[in-house]
């Protein structure tokens, strides 16, 4: 998937790098969970942990990636509230993590025009 991911967006392809960062992430998170041989329900809140902090550190919105990635578990036997809290606090964590790492600050990514004086 990564592969195939970095030539279609180096090549110009139509996908956009959100379908790999989340389906990257998502198994790294199942694959770690079945490394510490934990449940099928914990290997599934990782999964949408790493689902959830691909989106909020691309997206820059920690709320928002965790709720957009968790549109999923209703379908695949898992309660939306049961990977709530873990979700949103991977998001949170990879989108400091981002911007740490990228050094982007909030006022350095909005720029806003000056309202112009109406006098």
């Amino acid at each position: 998937m990564i592969v195939a991911s970095l030539i279609s967006i180096a090549f110009g392809g139509s996908a956009g790098p959100e379908a790999p960062l989340v389906q990257v992430n998502g198994s790294f998170g199942g694959w770690l969970g079945e490394k510490l041989k934990l449940s099928a329900a914990t290997i599934r809140v990782l999964t949408f942990c790493g689902m959830s902090a691909a989106l909020g550190a691309f997206l820059s919105t920690p709320l928002g990636g965790a709720l957009f990635a968790l549109e999923l578990p209703h379908r695949r036997g898992l309660e939306y509230y049961e990977a709530l809290i873990p979700a949103v606090l991977s998001a949170i964590l990879s989108f400091f993590v981002f911007r740490f790492y990228t050094g982007l600050t909030i006022g350095g990514m909005y720029h806003f025009a000056a309202i112009p004086n109406s006098r």
